[in-house]
């Protein structure tokens, strides 16, 4: 609120008084095209006077911090088949919007993307209904879901809202997601390794989507949760060889699949009779 100086020249025929407002505050959270409001009011509070702002429509996206997508690393949850080529392996996901989504005009109008790191097929998702090990940990675990269908193109996953269809802003969401594995093993910190969420939608203005920077997934310190997958190769014609020839007890270096780093050499040990 903002009280007017005791003395304004009239308004009559072309004069108009322009009142500027400075330092608004945005929302973090960000918003979809809209068009902002004003009431003007007498002293006591009364006789209102409401107008809606005309022109250019206002949007901001959310603050890179506030939309949270992650994927459940809980031993048993999903990932079950890890391995490189492998089909229909079931992984959860866990959404937090930052920006209200809603199809106010159209089936469409308002979107949530998928993007699945190259070499994954995307085949199904859906809510999740089983009672999943994660949860035994968060109260509440807010395991809320959407019913509007998904679509699917390659490594991409689309859901469209119906007309008048809404998610607001704060809600958690957890899906199953349902991929073939890429061809090739990958590992978690192979920097195309990454899945991504992007937000869309028209708001309040007709026939033109905006859209949010792709929202990398993280889960920084995380026991429950990690970023992505890593895709897992298999050893065939695996050999040991030693890496020092000395009396001392030996180190050894796994030989495995070509390109992929299983890490440093570890310490021999000895069989047991």
């Amino acid at each position: 609120s903002s009280d007017l100086p005791d003395q304004l020249q009239d308004i009559w025929g072309f004069r108009r008084q322009q009142i500027k407002i400075q330092g608004v505050t945005l929302p973090s959270t960000g918003f979809f095209a809209t068009r902002w409001g004003a009431q003007c009011t007498n002293f006591e509070d009364r006789g209102p006077s409401y107008v809606q702002t005309t022109g250019d429509f206002v949007w901001r996206p959310p603050a890179a911090s506030q939309t949270v997508a992650k994927i459940v690393s809980v031993r048993g949850d999903g990932n079950n088949l890890p391995f490189k080529g492998n089909q229909d392996n079931e992984v959860f996901v866990k959404l937090l919007l930052a920006s209200t989504l809603f199809s106010t005009f159209q089936d469409g109008g308002s979107a949530i993307t998928l993007t699945l790191p190259p070499g994954y097929t995307c085949k199904k998702v859906e809510p999740v209904h089983e009672n999943l090990f994660v949860f035994l940990n968060m109260r509440p675990y807010g395991n809320g879901s959407s019913e509007a269908n998904f679509t699917y193109d390659g490594r991409f996953c689309h859901q469209a809202l119906q007309q008048h269809g809404v998610i607001p802003a704060g809600s958690s969401l957890f899906l199953k997601v349902t991929v073939d594995n890429p061809p090739v093993a990958m590992q978690q910190a192979n920097a195309t390794n990454a899945w991504f969420v992007t937000l869309r939608s028209e708001g309040h203005f007709p026939g033109r989507q905006q859209a949010t920077t792709p929202h990398i997934f993280s889960a920084p310190a995380e026991l429950d949760f990690a970023p992505n997958l890593a895709v897992l190769g298999r050893l065939r014609d695996a050999s040991l060889q030693p890496m020092v020839f000395k009396a001392t007890p030996p180190r050894l270096r796994r030989l495995g699949e070509p390109g992929y780093d299983y890490g440093a050499e570890h310490p021999a040990r000895g069989l047991q009779a």
